[in-house]
């Protein structure tokens, strides 16, 4: 599904969460990171696009992607900037 198709869903579940005053913490937690991929011109890919954002968020490179796994606290981290 193309990154711009999926921002219109995402829209859709966010209203239908707040109609039935549900939270979705890890929900609210991927919205930034779409908005990022549309940002940079990923709205006509692929939602694996979001790989690319979360690359260059965490400052890996595809060369050495292998090589490096961010940890649970750096995943942290990312999240409460995006916040």
């Amino acid at each position: 599904m193309k990154v711009g198709m999926w921002q219109k869903n995402m829209r859709l579940i966010a209203t239908a969460l707040a109609e039935a005053q549900v939270t979705a913490p890890l929900f609210a937690t991927t919205v930034p990171v779409y908005n990022a991929a549309m940002g940079v011109g990923h709205n006509e890919h692929d939602t694996a696009a979001v790989f690319d954002v979360l690359s260059r968020m965490t400052g890996l490179s595809r060369a050495n992607q292998k090589a490096q796994h961010p940890t649970p606290q750096a995943a942290t981290r990312l999240a409460k900037r995006l916040w």
